[in-house]
């Protein structure tokens, strides 16, 4: 494990259609949607190196920071530029070059921005003036696309440094350049540098006076987060959308689906502890293959883990017992009611029976309960000791926006949905209604993990590799995804026309899905030593 993760170690700072209006996979959470967890105390036992507080930012060398952590990523683009984006025709002695990417804009602004501070310092020269280089041949359009985002990376330094005034004016270029419609860079300046001015009113004591945008679902005291969260319990036109849309959806889904799938090819009774069901549209798929079996699985259980809303979550199960009825497949729903899991979850909460198959599944869950490391402990100590699951299968969001550093989780967030907001704009058309409300969700995020320190930062993401590290300690073993479910996925992808843009790897025995190379989210199996 490198230094930096040691640091932020979990603790330091997610097509058949029924009459009850189903459709298979038809809704993915992919951790765009926060769950809301009310600030906490953080046991010192559990805390890695430091305390979770509030902090004063200290001052930073951004430009180093920027070349330290994507140096590589800077290179990489100049050997692409060289040799595969630009098409010299001999005869015309043209230059044609393919669009940069959303993420590439970024890595470019960066490289631009470190140039400016160059000056004879050896650790610097790899550069040789990229940003000249790379934007050889571009349009205008991509021209000022970069020198947004260098807008963006100057403001946040400014905020950094606390050069307050400085950051102010930065900010207010780019709220005029950016748009809430416009391009992928111009919407994710968007949403990026309403959040700077939010952390920059809170730092210099200013009234914290959202955006005019009606999107802006953020609030102090989290009841925004409660009512995205709300909404989601019922099937969401946009969620709908989006999964129809974006292959990285379908591709995670299907996967995670497979891998539940042939761990209970043979039960007779199965049970799912489904940790994060929501509306519970993703279990049709599971139903639709239980009730495809030659012999008809006795039943099949599942129990929803909730911390509030039970209502919906009733309607949730009506929704499932009725799409269970049309494939004539048995079928219960059991709602596990946990407000604040201060209490320790025993064998009777699972109500669960010796003739069952039990599996678990974690769908961008478990990222939302590290800001109460007391009670993830619980519950993996519950799962642990009165569960024991065949398998549990976990997705989650691959990334660090979990560090104490502002400008590091600035950073860390600025790629990932640069990438992810690529994958929107490859995917639905940027009017789309649908895909602003995706966008409005994300906003939520990147504001409460942008603009808050210590316990006001609900939202945390880790790597897999932290996770890793996090699930040995209760004797999880990783467990190899099989090689229909990686054939599967490659299959999903093939049936999108920007399949060709997500990317599939390995890291271990876990599957990372991204987009045009930028990891975005991991599938992992794990089975108990």
């Amino acid at each position: 494990m490198q230094d930096g993760d040691k640091e932020t170690l979990l603790y330091d700072d997610q097509r058949c259609k029924s009459d009850s209006d189903f459709r298979v996979l038809g809704d993915f959470q992919f951790g765009l949607f926060p769950t809301p967890i009310q600030p906490f105390t953080e046991p010192k036992a559990l805390v890695s190196t430091v305390e979770i507080k509030d902090e004063i930012p200290s001052p930073v060398h951004f430009p180093s920071l920027i070349l330290a952590k994507y140096a590589d990523k800077f290179k990489l683009l100049n050997k692409k530029e060289s040799e595969s984006n630009y098409d010299h025709d001999k005869s015309s002695r043209t230059v044609k070059c393919s669009r940069l990417s959303t993420v590439d804009v970024m890595k470019v602004a960066g490289a631009r921005y470190v140039q400016l501070f160059v000056e004879e310092d050896d650790e610097f020269s790899m550069l040789q003036h990229p940003f000249g280089y790379a934007l050889s041949g571009r349009s205008h359009a991509e021209i000022e696309d970069v020198e947004l985002a260098h807008l963006l990376l100057a403001s946040v330094e400014k905020i950094g440094n606390r050069q307050y005034e400085r950051a102010s004016k930065l900010i207010s270029q780019c709220r005029n350049k950016a748009s809430l419609t416009g391009n992928p860079i111009q919407r994710v300046s968007y949403y990026f540098a309403e959040a700077l001015q939010e952390k920059l009113n809170k730092e210099t004591g200013m009234p914290v006076s959202l955006s005019s945008s009606s999107l802006s679902m953020c609030s102090n005291d989290g009841m925004q987060d409660v009512e995205v969260e709300e909404k989601l319990l019922t099937p969401c036109a946009p969620v709908l959308a989006y999964f129809d849309a974006l292959p990285l959806a379908r591709t995670l889904q299907y996967a995670g689906m497979q891998t539940i799938i042939e761990s209970m090819a043979s039960a007779k009774r199965v049970h799912l502890i489904d940790l994060c069901v929501r509306s519970g549209m993703h279990l049709t798929v599971l139903m639709q293959a239980l009730a495809s079996r030659p012999l008809l699985p006795e039943l099949f259980k599942v129990t929803a883990f909730a911390r509030d809303f039970r209502e919906k979550f009733e309607e949730t199960g009506r929704r499932l017992a009725s799409f269970a009825h049309t494939v004539n497949l048995p079928f219960e729903f059991k709602i596990l009611m946990v407000s604040n899991m201060e209490e320790e979850l025993n064998k009777d909460s699972f109500e669960l029976d010796p003739e069952e198959e039990v599996i678990v599944f974690s769908p961008m869950f478990m990222n939302y309960l590290l800001v109460k490391p007391d009670h993830l402990d619980r519950l993996m100590t519950a799962i642990k000791n009165h569960v024991k699951p065949a398998i549990m299968v976990v997705t989650e969001i691959e990334a660090n926006h979990n560090s104490r550093s502002f400008v590091t989780r600035f950073i860390e967030m600025l790629f990932f949905y640069c990438a992810f907001f690529d994958s929107l704009d490859a995917s639905m058309s940027r009017e789309s209604e649908e895909r602003i409300t995706i966008e409005g969700i994300c906003d939520v995020r990147i504001r409460n993990i942008l603009t808050n320190e210590g316990e006001g930062r609900t939202s945390r993401s880790v790597g897999v590799d932290v996770w890793r590290a996090y699930f040995e300690r209760f004797g999880m073993v990783e467990t190899q995804l099989s090689q229909s479910c990686l054939f599967q996925s490659k299959l999903i992808l093939e049936r999108f026309d920007n399949g060709k843009y997500c990317t599939l790897d390995m890291n271990g025995e876990c599957l990372i899905v991204g987009w045009k190379g930028t990891p975005l989210y991991s599938l992992s199996a794990w089975k108990y030593s």
